[in-house]
């Protein structure tokens, strides 16, 4: 008789399936791993492996929605320190960028997945989740905005949710630059990945800061 598994017993084989297949993507690349290799390595049945996720496509989703979603946590806790909707604004920048440097190994999935057409997202259930979770992200930054609005840290002339549109298509463009063609960049210009991030925020903070208010970034 054929067991009912729970939807707690299922969450747990497919996150221990996701950590297993997290490992391999990043010892032996994503191309060079099989969907018999993760099977193997998370001590599942190839059947069982198929019955969670469709096609090795789905395990790189997988990892990538724990990125993002590591990233959400620490954003927000980092986040909650602070009081005014500009400062909260201008840390959840400088949150991304340590996502940037301190997880590298999430940051590659995260740009590849950023470069998918949204078409993807019609079909794949985790594509969806993925695109649920950046929107969640999104909705983050327009609710810090919205409020350095009310309490006068941010210009009254920003429009919250079509410039926090803005500033994330920026910061992921140049992360996604900088991540692809760092050494170019350095060798073009003598300027450093750090130097060009630190700017891009600065021009952001600028942007948005109500000087009368007397706010320090």
């Amino acid at each position: 008789m054929k067991k009912n598994i729970s939807s707690q017993e299922k969450d747990q084989k497919i996150q221990h399936i996701t950590e297993c297949a997290e490992k391999i993507f990043y010892e032996k690349g994503f191309e060079d791993t099989s969907m018999d290799y993760i099977a193997m390595k998370a001590d599942v049945a190839k059947g069982t492996l198929y019955l969670y996720f469709t096609s090795k496509k789905d395990l790189y989703y997988a990892v990538v929605l724990r990125g993002l979603k590591k990233l959400e946590a620490m954003i927000v806790q980092h986040t909650q320190k602070f009081k005014t909707g500009f400062e909260k604004t201008y840390e959840m920048a400088r949150m991304y960028i340590e996502f940037f440097y301190s997880h590298r190994e999430y940051y590659e999935f995260i740009v590849e997945y950023e470069s998918h057409r949204a078409k993807d997202a019609e079909v794949n259930p985790f594509v969806r989740a993925c695109y649920k979770e950046s929107g969640k992200l999104f909705e983050i930054l327009c609710a810090y905005i919205t409020q350095g609005k009310e309490d006068k840290s941010i210009k009254e002339s920003i429009l919250p949710q079509k410039d926090s549109l803005v500033f994330w298509i920026q910061t992921v463009g140049l992360l996604q630059q900088l991540y692809l063609k760092e050494k170019l960049y350095k060798n073009m210009t003598d300027i450093t990945s750090s130097e060009i991030i630190e700017r891009h925020i600065e021009m952001i903070a600028s942007f948005l800061k109500n000087d009368s208010t007397g706010q320090e970034g």
